[in-house]
């Protein structure tokens, strides 16, 4: 028997969506079978006759869950097969290749299991690993943990945590041997979750901190699931973020951001419209991800008839409303809107190349994308080695640093200091002024030096100095 795992149709303009089925032969007989799996019909690459990673309108769990269901199937499948011709020297008939399907799309995914002991099946049943990839494609339907009401669900960027979280968790349980057990994870395994995350993976401390925020989140849902865990992640204050540097994000100043505007960009004009997508973005604090999304119907006339921006942010599904800058109102009365939005890539490209032009090349110490070599294992233990893409700590002119989170990073640093944090923290949509300073890479005696400046200022407008 040969099999193959195609999409139904290929065509997306006449079915958005296509299922997946099965092709096998049986001795020239052609049997095709469903999945119960299903796909944006755009998700299957018909060259390499395989799932692409990502497509639009494929969400992070729904490609996380196609992936694994395939990926089930097959060993399922080649399981089933090699069981049959080691037992009976055989190979496997279309009446049994008709029953394994018809098991797997009524949920029974593993139809070669074995009854497995009571203790064995309890501890399947606290498996973190298996919990999670159960817990993803349905997370979005799930009441988020800080919902100020009930309607307020599990948003995509929090899914996609997970499903960042699901690898880098198995690569720790290979190459450490750690338990995967709810009831085990204390504060001794985060301690060492850390060790290696920092040692071994060269992670840095906001990505840790990001991936032990989504631990804590998991083992809150787990619990409620009715699940037995251990109750660090929950109470144990130990069992925290790693301590995160000074924010290393390099931002724009304002002399910096007149330069940029200055800059002579005629006969370029894919600069020019990234160029005002930057200054946009330097002086609304939005997000890549909500700069995108930006469009007329956005801006409303505030009591005062001035323009400003309502906008629901896409990461935190918060309510921002921003006041529409001169430099702002000036790019959309000159472009009769927003500028459009082409990729994250293609900006993050553009304004490296724009401040480089504006010669924005002082030496700084900072963290750049580049390429290193993890030491690995895989599920059996054996080691290998894998070339993946890490930030680098070095000397770098600053142009090289500058990224689309400098966008909303500048605008935070520019105006911290000559407004109240409040005022601020209410357009970058920041809840804790603690997160709000660590933002803004901001110490306490910085902090303290802002004040006694402030303090000087009005104690001269007042005659008192």
């Amino acid at each position: 028997m040969r099999f193959s795992i195609q999409p139904k149709y290929y065509n997306h303009n006449v079915r958005p969506r296509t299922s997946i089925i099965v092709q096998a032969s049986f001795f020239g007989k052609v049997i095709k079978k469903g999945t119960g799996i299903t796909i944006p019909t755009n998700a299957s690459d018909r060259k390499k006759k395989e799932l692409k990673k990502t497509c639009p309108g494929w969400t992070p769990a729904e490609q996380i869950h196609a992936h694994a269901a395939l990926d089930s199937l097959k060993q399922v499948l080649a399981q089933r097969a090699l069981q049959i011709f080691a037992d009976e020297q055989r190979n496997m008939n279309e009446a049994e290749f008709t029953e394994i399907l018809d098991a797997f799309v009524n949920g029974a995914r593993d139809v070669n299991r074995e009854e497995l002991p009571p203790e064995e099946v309890a501890s399947t049943q606290h498996d973190l690993l298996e919990y999670i990839e159960a817990f993803i494609p349905t997370a979005m339907k799930r009441r988020n943990k800080h919902a100020k009401n009930e309607a307020e669900r599990i948003t995509a960027t929090t899914v996609q945590q997970y499903t960042q979280l699901l690898p880098v968790l198995r690569h720790f349980r290979n190459y450490t041997g750690e338990s995967m057990d709810f009831r085990n994870v204390d504060v001794r395994w985060h301690d060492k979750f850390l060790e290696w995350g920092a040692d071994v993976e060269y992670m840095g401390a906001a990505t840790l901190g990001k991936h032990i925020k989504s631990l804590k989140r998991l083992f809150y849902y787990a619990k409620k699931d009715g699940l037995e865990v251990h109750t660090d992640p929950l109470t144990n204050e130990d069992f925290d973020k790693p301590r995160q540097p000074k924010n290393e994000i390099q931002y724009l100043t304002r002399e910096e951001l007149e330069r940029i505007k200055a800059l002579d960009l005629k006969g370029k004009p894919g600069l020019s419209l990234e160029r005002d997508r930057l200054i946009i973005g330097c002086w609304t604090g939005l997000r890549v991800s909500d700069l995108g999304r930006l469009n007329s119907s956005m801006i409303k006339p505030s009591a005062s008839g001035r323009n400003m921006i309502h906008i629901w942010t896409q990461k935190t599904q918060k309510k921002v409303v921003i006041p529409i800058l001169t430099d702002v109102q000036e790019i959309i009365d000159r472009r009769g809107g927003f500028p459009k939005f082409h990729s994250e890539q293609v900006f993050n490209r553009a304004i490296k190349k724009i401040c480089c032009l504006a010669e924005i090349n002082a030496k700084v110490e900072g963290q750049k994308q580049g390429t290193v070599i993890i030491k690995r294992r895989d599920d059996k233990g054996r080691p290998y080695q894998e070339e993946v893409k890490r930030k680098v700590a070095g000397t770098f002119e600053k142009w090289e640093l500058i990224t689309t989170h400098s966008c909303r990073r500048s605008f935070a640093s520019n105006w911290y200091g000559s407004m109240p944090n409040q005022v601020i923290m209410k357009i970058t949509g920041h809840s804790k002024e603690e997160d709000f300073l660590r933002y803004v890479g901001v110490t306490e005696e910085e902090n303290a030096e802002r004040f006694l400046k402030i303090w000087e200022e009005i104690m001269r407008r007042n005659g008192l100095l």
